[in-house]
């Protein structure tokens, strides 16, 4: 009980210290300097309401600065509440992107947390504002984070604790500090259960008990199969004192003005042949939910696993069969390409959602003696960053660089 007590009376103080050093809100002339690029108004009420709550959550759309949000609050900590120590917990794929992030757009120290456990515990025991790690090792380094004693953390993509279940999301929720940010752009996906997850490391009272939550939301038929959920109004409602959500288009008018050139190219007839085929499977499974408005998870897979090939074979063929080359898609972005690199020093960034087309990118630029930096979930951590960086500075490198799309993070 007097813990509580204490705890409500710093956020009270600390509410108190954010109205009278904020009086402008998102106005006020410490964002001006407050790193070393501006905020847009949305990011910078972002950062403020995460000062404010102290704990809480952004679930903004992907592409809108998530990251750099949470990096202004950190800073905005610092300078407020006195905080010294950051942990980010992050996908192994993207912590030195978080690393660089830093670097670029502070003056504050960053540690990436990797190696064996001596060298991990001598990077904890390093002077450094932020450290950051991957989800994987939180188990391994339970005690070395403990007695490092972070005030701050920052998870990142962190729909990765949304399964209650799993010994990562029970181990990191087991993580104490006096302030967190949880960073998703899906804190809703599939279940009400994944929210109250999320919910958990915030403020695990919020929600409630799991069972009652789950209870009062969830609508059931007579044989107990989820058919849908009801109230979730109340639930934004409760929400909006620790969770910020913007979509794109709220914020359109706020980001920079972009070209956008879109090439609509036609698939071929083997193309359209399997992208039927796939269609089909999916028209019949939800005919089978308008029928009974519910799919069992077999079905549920069943239609994943359909839209995804038909997104695939958009592609090409191989995607799907590994045994056929159709898809024109290829050789129009060969043409696009060759015009940029001829027409000067641009450097290019290519996303496909899959491995396999990479795969194909890359051979069709060895094809074309154009150079490459490939950066995927294979590619070691210790290696991004020297491939990061070799596309960005490297003048002999004509510049091109391609990714697969989840790699890109919040």
């Amino acid at each position: 009980m007097l813990a509580f007590i204490a705890d409500y009376q710093d956020s009270e103080h600390n509410r108190e210290l954010v109205a009278e050093e904020f009086s402008q809100g998102i106005d006020t002339p410490l964002f001006e300097t407050l790193l070393k690029t501006q905020l847009f108004p949305y990011q910078r009420q972002g950062a403020l309401f995460a000062l404010n709550a102290g704990r809480c959550m952004i679930g903004d759309d992907m592409g809108l600065g998530k990251t750099i949000q949470a990096i202004a609050a950190s800073e905005l900590m610092r300078r407020l509440y006195n905080i010294e120590k950051v942990l980010v917990i992050t996908p192994t794929s993207l912590k030195h992107q978080w690393k660089s992030e830093i670097d670029r757009f502070t003056d504050l120290t960053a540690v990436v947390v990797e190696g064996l456990k001596p060298d991990r515990k001598l990077h904890y025991a390093s002077e450094s504002f932020f450290k950051i790690i991957n989800y994987e090792i939180v188990h391994r380094d339970l005690d070395l984070i403990n007695a490092w004693q972070p005030d701050l953390i920052i998870l990142d993509e962190a729909q990765r604790i949304k399964n209650w279940k799993t010994r990562t999301a029970k181990t990191v929720k087991s993580l104490i500090s006096t302030y967190a940010i949880v960073l998703t752009g899906t804190p809703l996906e599939n279940r009400i259960e994944e929210l109250h997850s999320l919910m958990e490391f915030v403020d695990r009272n919020h929600l409630g008990p799991l069972y009652r939550f789950v209870h009062n939301h969830r609508l059931t038929d007579a044989d107990g199969k989820v058919i849908g959920y009801r109230d979730l109004d109340k639930i934004r409602a409760s929400l909006k004192s620790v969770m910020i959500r913007r979509r794109k288009n709220e914020v359109l008018k706020q980001l920079p003005s972009r070209v956008d050139k879109n090439f609509f190219v036609p698939m071929t007839d083997e193309q359209m042949r399997i992208h039927d085929d796939f269609s089909e499977i999916v028209m019949k499974l939800a005919s089978k939910w308008r029928r009974f408005r519910f799919l069992c998870d077999a079905d549920q897979k069943r239609m994943q696993m359909a839209l995804a090939c038909m997104r695939m074979v958009a592609d090409n063929t191989w995607l799907v069969d590994k045994q056929t080359l159709n898809g024109p898609k290829l050789e129009e972005l060969e043409i696009i390409l060759q015009e940029l690199i001829q027409e000067g020093n641009d450097k290019v960034v290519v996303f496909s959602q899959w491995h396999l087309m990479t795969d194909l990118v890359a051979k069709m630029l060895e094809g074309n003696g154009i150079g490459y930096v490939h950066l995927n979930g294979s590619v070691p951590s210790k290696e991004r960053k020297g491939l990061m960086s070799r596309f960005r500075d490297d003048p002999v490198l004509p510049g091109v660089s391609f990714h697969r799309r989840r790699w890109g993070g919040a």
